[in-house]
């Protein structure tokens, strides 16, 4: 997503600007849930599972 951010005859109102901060929201959270799965996943292993042998989903 490119704005045109040269001009405002496009976009008078923030709807421009909530999108935009959305997308940096989703993109936070996703990042937030990939560190919270794999640091689940190291916290709640069994010592002799490690590397290749962690089942990811049961």
């Amino acid at each position: 997503m490119y704005p045109p951010l040269s001009s405002y005859t496009g976009h008078s109102g923030p709807a421009v600007d909530i999108s935009l901060f959305s997308l940096h929201l989703a993109g936070a959270s996703s990042i937030g849930g990939s560190i919270n799965f794999l640091t689940s996943m190291k916290n709640m292993s069994v010592e002799s599972m490690r590397g290749e042998r962690m089942v990811l989903f049961v």
